[in-house]
């Protein structure tokens, strides 16, 4: 994975930004760009943003993959927090109160997809309360979520694991791999929704981070409302904690709710070792709704439920070079029919994960 980011202010007021995964790149120049804006801050506190940006749905979501506490967000985040079309164009607006943080925003489609699918617009939110902003002590607690409307109808059934062929495109689908992204193997996946009436996302967060701890998690709902069959809803959670055994704090940057790049008390090679984080996470997701037997076979969406454990250690060498090591093990089961009754298929995973990252 290779990315690099630019970003000039002009006249004080004004930013322009632009970033690029160079591991996304496709066909088109554009399939990598992650992020293309221009933000206005001339009439403080509000900042008004236009662009491409990343939706910013919970905590994990809004937080770089450069800052995470773990090598990959959690499946829930992977699932449901990006919408199916992210990043995508937006106008934004953001506020930043004593206490509070809230950022809304109309976003449209991705345009780095190339599909005869029009994803629709949607209304994205984020809210925040922020008790604690102190360096060594940090809190939040807030919710945030979008509304999305497709604006075509795709011919075909609600639900399918592919769309009939000749459909105005492919439709979307929530799915999440598990501790690792290098194979891209989904390890949930609740097949293509077609005909898609619109549909949401709403997720609870909050975090504390005092001296070497701390605690962050998430629990949130999706709901998918189909052209003829009603509604069907998915959610997923996860719990996160971490110990600087070399004393360190997480560094939070109040301005956007997020945790930011991380100085060691001591750097690598000038008189000290770095700094040495270790981490733990729970997570869930439940991509199984309205699941029955008729006639011999299951119907309803079969996505999966999975759950599993993960433990890490994160040794920053200094704020701009860090070593992650993760592993864990993600348990999945399966709605099938067994003897005409409804039961489940069984499947474990046993994940390992290395990465240095450098940033500059």
């Amino acid at each position: 994975r290779a990315s690099f980011g630019i970003a000039n202010v002009v006249e004080q007021d004004w930013i322009v930004f632009m970033s690029y995964n160079l591991a996304d790149g496709g066909e088109q120049v554009d399939s990598g760009l992650r992020a293309a804006a221009i933000v206005y801050r001339g009439i403080k506190p509000w900042w008004l943003m236009a662009g491409q940006f990343g939706n910013s749905v919970g905590l994990e979501s809004s937080t770089f993959n450069s800052f995470l506490g773990m090598a990959e967000r959690p499946m829930m985040s992977n699932a449901f927090a990006y919408a199916p079309s992210a990043p995508v164009m937006a106008l934004i607006a953001s506020h930043r109160g004593k206490l509070t943080y809230s950022r809304f925003g109309v976003f449209g489609k991705n345009s780095g997809v190339d599909s005869d699918f029009d994803e629709g617009w949607g209304l994205h939110g984020r809210f925040l309360l922020q008790p604690h902003k102190e360096r060594r002590f940090s809190s939040q607690i807030g919710v945030s979520g979008y509304w999305r409307k497709p604006e075509e109808e795709v011919v075909g059934s609600d639900h399918m694991r592919s769309c009939p062929e000749g459909s105005m495109g492919s439709g979307f689908r929530f799915r999440a791999f598990g501790i690792s992204a290098v194979d891209g193997t989904s390890l949930v996946n609740t097949g293509k929704f077609c005909a898609v009436e619109d549909y949401t996302y709403v997720v609870g967060e909050g975090a504390v981070s005092r001296g070497p701890v701390s605690l962050q998690g998430e629990w949130g709902t999706a709901q998918v409302n189909t052209k003829s069959s009603g509604s069907y809803e998915f959610s997923g959670g996860y719990v996160d904690v971490g110990y600087f055994l070399t004393g360190e704090s997480r560094n939070y940057n109040p301005y956007f709710g997020q945790f930011w790049r991380l100085k060691p008390n001591n750097d690598l090679g000038q008189g000290g070792l770095g700094a040495f984080e270790l981490r733990a996470r729970w997570q869930t997701i439940d991509l199984n709704d309205r699941v029955a037997v008729v006639d011999g076979n299951v119907t309803g969406v079969t996505g999966g439920e999975a759950s599993g454990f993960t433990v890490g250690l994160n040794w920053y060498f200094n704020a701009f070079t860090r070593a992650i090591f993760n592993a864990g093990r993600i348990d999945v089961e399966y709605p099938t029919a067994v003897g005409g009754r409804l039961g489940t298929r069984e499947a474990s995973v046993d994940e390992y994960v290395a990465r240095v990252e450098i940033f500059f």
